[in-house]
């Protein structure tokens, strides 16, 4: 009989569905781990409490009230009730209860078992498969703005004549349609049930809306290379993007995270002339960046580099221009050539 009993109990915690017992007057007394996974509840908040404290609209709610006209009955309900989780969230839950009497037909306790209804099952997985996916889209621009940036880089220091620029160029150019077919799967622009072309064109930098810009510090010294605060979380683009623009004749600052380009904003007494961020970063975003930047430095203007739509860039805070990932370092060069050179600076910033 032990043994039995602790098969039983084995069965309970380790069964996939959520399941609660209940006095007979619906006091929770035990629940399984996969009900407190459900609800967000561990067993030590929800034990003790009735069931209608995690019910939408509570005890006024006419599912759980039909409840309990079924167990006056003596009958099992079967039906779905809407669990409030302890996030918040609403929960759809197909749910059954099993009220138990003993052998003078008293009724002792409620045995209930439930699990997300297959449309909110559906939703939830959805969600998630959603955010893996725009994770994996993120990552795969990065991985690509390497490859072109790193092949910029190398067919700058090789000959015209040297035999390998041929396979670094056509390295470039796989990196390059690799993102033109990313971006159409990010926008849905194919079906992809046919062959894509092998030279899709590829997405192009948007020229948006300018913001007005402050006139320059009179601080700065006439000649003064243009300073680029460049922020990425990526080490490899940081890395390459930075030693590219410093070969181009810029005064780079870079950081890795927002939190540490706040920290470099703070302490340093300079003009900075161009902020140039990715949106997505740790502790703080690059819109969060930008309008930050405009109270201490307001003659600074800001490049955002990002895989999500223009549309959706240029809308956010601060943010005046925009470039597209994945970028050639020649497009990135050609665009912050391109913002500094809107106004004339007033006290002579060198534009390499």
């Amino acid at each position: 009989m032990a043994e039995a009993f602790q098969n039983l109990q084995r069965a309970v915690s380790q069964c996939e569905d959520a399941i609660f017992f209940a006095d007979s007057a619906g006091i929770i007394t035990r629940v399984n781990p996969a009900f407190e996974k459900l609800t967000g509840y561990p067993s030590l908040e929800i034990v003790g409490k009735d069931l209608s404290s995690i019910t939408d609209r509570g005890p006024q709610s006419k599912v759980y009230q039909a409840i309990w006209r079924r167990v006056f009955e003596e009958k099992q309900f079967n039906g779905v009730l809407n669990l409030r989780a302890k996030s918040g969230d609403s929960h759809e839950v197909q749910l059954t209860i099993t009220p138990v009497y003993n052998s003078r037909g008293s009724l002792v306790s409620l045995v209930g078992t439930g699990r997300l209804t297959t449309s909110h099952q559906d939703e939830r997985e959805k969600e998630m498969s959603d955010a893996a996916t725009a994770r994996m889209l993120h990552d795969f621009r990065n991985i690509l703005l390497v490859v072109v940036a790193d092949a910029d880089l190398a067919m700058d220091s090789l000959p015209l004549d040297h035999p390998a620029r041929r396979h670094v160029e056509n390295s470039k150019s796989a990196a390059q349609n690799a993102a033109a077919l990313l971006h159409e799967f990010a926008n849905g622009e194919s079906n992809w049930t046919g062959v894509p072309a092998l030279h899709p064109k590829r997405p192009q930098s948007v020229e948006p809306h300018q913001l007005p810009c402050a006139p320059e510090p009179l601080s700065r010294r006439p000649g003064q290379p243009a300073t680029i605060l460049l922020v990425e979380d990526e080490s490899l683009i940081l890395n390459s993007n930075s030693d590219f623009l410093k070969t181009a004749g810029y005064n780079v600052l870079s950081a890795g995270t927002g939190g540490d380009a706040l920290d470099l904003i703070e302490g340093y007494k300079g003009p900075i002339d161009l902020l140039v961020t990715d949106m997505v970063l740790p502790q703080v975003n690059g819109s969060e960046l930008a309008v930050s930047i405009a109270a201490s430095h307001p003659e600074t203007r800001v490049l955002a580099i990002s895989g999500h739509p223009d549309e959706y860039v240029l809308k956010q805070p601060g943010i005046g221009h925009y470039l597209a990932k994945p970028f050639s370092l020649t497009d990135l060069h050609d665009k912050i050539r391109s913002i500094l050179r809107e106004k004339k600076p007033a006290c002579g910033v060198s534009v390499p």
